[in-house]
């Protein structure tokens, strides 16, 4: 911190030294203040009053102490604060079966998740919100975030610096222990798909779309113009993709030999929303939800033609989210339809309505479990919310207000959220346990 020093007359300079004696005498007798942050100055950090740094109160140092234990929590199972000194933001969650991983940009130079420069950061947690590892990707200029995703190579990242020339694929492994990095074309979209043997890197720069297979050797690539990638499936020999055009959406056979488009089937008109796989009598078909005027099923044959597929209007709605098990496919709804469609690989469709008064201003996330919808949500004030819909019913529990949270689905059966909060005058990310 500065001192400033102003020049005074003599006179003035006498009362202020007898002023600087007796302040240093208080001083020097005044219990010492211990100025590093422990956990339990990190409790209910959401409902700290921001402190503004200035010459008489200044924010603590965080040091950094990993492993951190989560706090125990009379309202949930446990709450977890990942902050420093600096802004820390939820990028993504990604969850294996043993760990969660929070994906945050950093810009703390000491903290949970530090680096000499913004950046982004993983955060390895467990299912009871104790933070066990986290690392940043080292860099020397800023990034931020793109994308991010699970694979069987490990968790890979995809990052952009501030001159937007390059993104730059990151994989690291599952115990944070070593990270790769590979720059690539620019593109203002990035998707990452993965696959049996390898995962793809979809790029697109609203011209032209970028192809990515990954390899030991780094990346096999080529490009196309298809569109905004929807869905990818893995059949051995080939990759069959799904993606959205201008007047319709396409599916495609990309060769894994020498990764180039065999085969289209367009449908035109419509856009896909999802499409998932049955096997129905032995034999492979394909429930697509589909938006025209209103949202449709379409079943798909084997051969994947729209001239021999089956389509049946659902009605007019807004589909927030989809789920499936081995013969139903799930829809979620909103609109005219309000709740859960169950359809059947025969078409035939049942319907659960959604009973709740939750206005839905925005999506956070969704997930489906067990024939149930849960979607994490913010209503028209701001406040998080989750909504649980099954066939049996409906509820609704409201949390802090924030700009981006993400639901975290554990294996003993609990869930919670992460969501964007505050620590001091800086953000953070807050980690509850539910039930």
């Amino acid at each position: 911190m500065k001192n400033f020093v102003k020049k005074h007359t003599v006179g003035i300079l006498a009362v202020i030294l007898l002023t600087a004696i007796v302040v240093l005498s208080v001083a020097a007798f005044a219990p010492k203040k211990d100025e590093t942050l422990t956990d339990d100055r990190l409790e209910d950090t959401s409902k700290v009053t921001p402190i503004i740094p200035d010459e008489k109160n200044e924010i603590p140092l965080y040091t950094q102490t990993l492993p951190k234990s989560s706090s125990p929590s009379e309202k949930y199972l446990f709450e977890q604060t990942v902050c420093g000194n600096g802004n820390i933001r939820l990028a993504a969650a990604l969850q294996t079966v043993s760990a969660t991983y929070i994906i945050a940009e950093t810009d703390c130079k000491s903290g949970d998740v530090a680096s000499d420069k913004k950046t982004v950061g993983i955060v390895k947690t467990d299912s009871l919100g104790n933070i066990e590892k986290s690392i940043c990707i080292q860099n020397n200029r800023n990034f931020s975030y793109v994308a991010s995703n699970i694979t069987n190579d490990g968790i890979v990242i995809i990052v952009a610096d501030d001159t937007k020339s390059y993104l730059f694929v990151t994989v690291t492994d599952y115990n944070l222990n070593e990270t790769t990095t590979e720059a690539v074309p620019y593109a203002e979209n990035a998707k990452i798909f993965p696959l049996n043997d390898c995962y793809l890197v979809f790029l697109d720069n609203g011209q032209e779309t970028f192809v990515l297979k990954s390899s030991k050797d780094g990346f096999d690539f080529s490009s196309f113009s298809l569109g905004e990638i929807v869905d990818v499936f893995d059949y051995g020999n080939y990759f069959k993709i799904f993606y959205n055009a201008t007047d319709g959406y396409g599916i495609s056979d990309l060769s894994k030999t020498d990764f180039t488009v065999n085969k289209t089937i367009f449908v035109s008109s419509a856009t896909l929303n999802c499409i998932i796989p049955f096997v129905e009598n032995g034999k492979q078909i394909y429930l697509a939800a589909e938006s025209d005027n209103g949202l449709y099923i379409r079943k798909f044959y084997s051969d994947l033609s729209p001239s021999s597929s089956d389509r049946k209007k659902i009605g007019s709605a807004t589909l927030l989210g989809h789920g499936a098990d081995n013969t139903n496919m799930y829809l979620c709804l909103t609109g005219g339809i309000n709740g859960i469609v169950t359809v059947r690989t025969n078409l035939t469709l049942s319907y659960s309505l959604n009973k709740t008064t939750a206005v839905i201003s925005k999506i956070y996330d969704r997930a489906f479990d067990n024939n149930t919808f849960t979607l994490l949500v913010s209503d028209g004030d701001g406040k998080s919310v989750t909504i649980k819909i099954s066939e049996n019913g409906s509820e609704t529990s409201y949390y802090d207000s924030t700009d981006n949270a993400a639901l975290l689905a554990y294996p003993n059966g609990t869930f919670g959220i992460a969501y964007n909060s505050s620590f001091y005058d800086y953000s953070a990310i807050k980690i509850i346990g539910l039930g």
